[in-house]
């Protein structure tokens, strides 16, 4: 079934109401989040800029009759202080309170691992939801950085190396692993992967 947009929400109660289980996408801006998911459908569905928060709302899509939802990106330089908040408020209420919601796709940056992206993977934790980290823009490292990026990462988001996957969107390297990683996302014993 080829992927399609179903709608932006800007709140929890803009949502489908119904019971189809989710899988959201999450990363902070510029993590080439839009890119990877566009790879994910193979379409160009995600909106892509070189801006940094073009994502605002939750975006709604169906894929092989599952439902995806690409989250706003935190992280976000150019935002007031007001619209960050909303976000942040946003992200919580989502990952907290919706029920349709059964895996997480966190989406970061090969090269550049945060503080903040600790945070985010422990409040992932908090939920106890299924999830994924997607270590995007892998084709950007040398072969050192390959290395030793790939020891580093389980050990500072404090996860299992199981949970992490290097992919580059814009090579199409691990796109097939990856495809079938967030598949598993949607059983619902919590063994994603």
């Amino acid at each position: 079934m080829e992927a399609r947009f179903l709608k932006s929400a800007s709140d929890l109660e803009s949502c489908p109401q119904d019971s189809v289980k989710e899988v959201c996408f999450m990363g902070r801006s510029n993590v080439g989040k839009s890119s990877l998911i566009n790879a994910f459908f193979q379409k160009k569905l995600a909106k892509t800029s070189a801006t940094p928060g073009r994502t605002q709302l939750l975006n709604f899509f169906e894929y092989n009759r599952k439902r995806f939802v690409d989250l706003p990106g935190y992280g976000f330089a150019k935002l007031s202080k007001v619209q960050k908040e909303a976000i942040t408020n946003l992200l919580t209420q989502f990952l907290n309170f919706r029920q349709n919601l059964t895996g997480v796709v966190l989406v970061i940056d090969s090269g550049v691992v945060t503080v903040q992206d600790q945070e985010v993977v422990k409040t992932i934790l908090q939920t106890g939801l299924n999830f994924l980290v997607i270590a995007n823009k892998f084709d950007k490292l040398n072969q050192s950085e390959r290395f030793h990026t790939q020891n580093k990462l389980a050990h500072f988001l404090k996860v299992n190396p199981n949970k992490c996957l290097f992919v580059s969107a814009k090579t199409g390297y691990n796109l097939q692993v990856m495809h079938k990683q967030i598949f598993e996302l949607f059983k619902a014993d919590g063994q994603a992967i």
